[in-house]
Protein backbone atom coordinates (compact mmCIF):
# COMPACT_ATOMS: atom_id res chain seq x y z
CA UNK A 1 0.00 0.00 0.00
CA UNK A 2 1.16 3.14 -0.87
CA UNK A 3 1.78 5.74 2.03
CA UNK A 4 -0.40 8.09 0.49
CA UNK A 5 -3.21 5.54 0.50
CA UNK A 6 -2.28 5.12 4.79
CA UNK A 7 -4.18 6.97 7.19
CA UNK A 8 -2.47 9.29 10.25
CA UNK A 9 -2.33 7.30 13.85
CA UNK A 10 -2.02 9.69 16.98
CA UNK A 11 1.63 9.15 17.93
CA UNK A 12 2.57 7.26 21.01
CA UNK A 13 5.69 6.56 22.73
CA UNK A 14 4.95 2.78 22.66
CA UNK A 15 4.39 2.88 18.84
CA UNK A 16 6.01 1.07 16.70
CA UNK A 17 9.25 2.61 14.41
CA UNK A 18 10.20 2.27 11.09
CA UNK A 19 13.70 1.28 10.51
CA UNK A 20 15.93 3.40 8.30
CA UNK A 21 15.93 1.66 5.26
CA UNK A 22 12.18 1.75 5.36
CA UNK A 23 12.25 6.01 6.46
CA UNK A 24 14.38 6.20 3.18
CA UNK A 25 11.82 4.24 1.24
CA UNK A 26 8.76 6.12 2.45
CA UNK A 27 10.52 9.61 2.00
CA UNK A 28 11.07 8.69 -1.63
CA UNK A 29 7.05 9.07 -2.04
CA UNK A 30 7.26 12.48 0.06
CA UNK A 31 9.53 14.43 -2.55
CA UNK A 32 9.46 18.04 -0.98
CA UNK A 33 9.53 16.78 3.03
CA UNK A 34 12.62 16.03 4.81
CA UNK A 35 12.83 14.45 8.77
CA UNK A 36 14.19 17.02 11.05
CA UNK A 37 15.08 16.09 14.78
CA UNK A 38 13.71 18.35 17.52
CA UNK A 39 14.48 17.53 21.15
CA UNK A 40 15.39 14.44 19.48
CA UNK A 41 12.15 13.23 18.32
CA UNK A 42 12.03 12.23 14.15
CA UNK A 43 9.14 14.55 13.05
CA UNK A 44 8.78 15.12 9.10
CA UNK A 45 8.74 18.64 7.81
CA UNK A 46 7.89 20.59 4.73
CA UNK A 47 8.80 24.21 3.65
CA UNK A 48 5.57 25.58 1.43
CA UNK A 49 6.65 28.58 -0.54
CA UNK A 50 4.43 31.10 -2.49
CA UNK A 51 5.55 32.50 -5.60
CA UNK A 52 3.37 35.53 -4.97
CA UNK A 53 1.94 35.19 -1.55
CA UNK A 54 1.84 38.68 -1.13
CA UNK A 55 0.07 39.69 -4.00
CA UNK A 56 -1.79 36.85 -3.33
CA UNK A 57 -3.29 38.26 -0.22
CA UNK A 58 -3.49 42.07 -1.63
CA UNK A 59 -5.96 40.24 -4.00
CA UNK A 60 -7.86 38.41 -1.53
CA UNK A 61 -7.80 41.68 0.88
CA UNK A 62 -9.00 43.98 -2.14
CA UNK A 63 -11.97 41.53 -3.25
CA UNK A 64 -13.48 40.75 0.44
CA UNK A 65 -16.56 42.33 1.13
CA UNK A 66 -16.52 45.82 3.30
CA UNK A 67 -16.39 46.06 6.55
CA UNK A 68 -14.07 43.15 7.28
CA UNK A 69 -11.66 42.52 10.00
CA UNK A 70 -9.49 40.16 8.15
CA UNK A 71 -8.39 43.10 5.51
CA UNK A 72 -6.76 45.22 8.73
CA UNK A 73 -5.22 41.49 9.88
CA UNK A 74 -3.92 40.77 7.03
CA UNK A 75 -2.98 44.39 5.62
CA UNK A 76 -0.61 44.49 9.29
CA UNK A 77 0.85 40.87 8.35
CA UNK A 78 1.51 42.22 4.83
CA UNK A 79 3.22 45.07 6.83
CA UNK A 80 5.14 43.36 8.63
CA UNK A 81 6.61 40.50 5.80
CA UNK A 82 7.60 43.54 3.59
CA UNK A 83 9.57 45.13 6.15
Amino acid sequence: MKLSEQHCEACRSDAPQVSAEEQDALLMELPDWQVIHEDDVPQLMRVYAFRDFLGYTDLMVDGAPSPHQSDTTLRWLIDRLRS
